[in-house]
């Protein structure tokens, strides 16, 4: 509800009703001030539950490792000219072999 709408609910609240005609605008005018500040408790509520979604994002969980952390050097050795030769030969037969299969 608007602030007009209350004014204007408030307003006919104050009116002069003859004797027999039910006087409804007060209590109309009530329970539209408690659902405002019913809605307004609730969208303040719904407020800070998004704000608390999108920084939950923001939080750092050590998934990743540090800028500056270098990996620890290489234990095993690196391949021996024979064993370089032996898979490259290894390869360019496996890729004939595709190659003519394809055919």
């Amino acid at each position: 509800m608007t602030t007009i709408s209350l004014l204007y609910l408030r307003k006919l609240s104050r009116i002069k009703r003859p004797s027999n005609a039910p006087s409804c605008g007060r209590a109309v005018a009530a329970s539209m001030t408690r659902l405002v500040g019913i809605t307004g408790v609730a969208s303040a509520c719904l407020v800070v539950a998004a704000a608390a979604v999108l920084l939950s994002g923001c939080s750092f969980d050590g998934a990743f490792p540090a800028v500056h952390d270098m990996p620890a050097a290489r234990t095993e050795t690196l391949l021996t000219a024979d064993e370089v030769k032996r898979s490259t030969d290894n390869l360019i037969s496996d890729r004939d072999r595709l190659a003519a299969m394809a055919k």
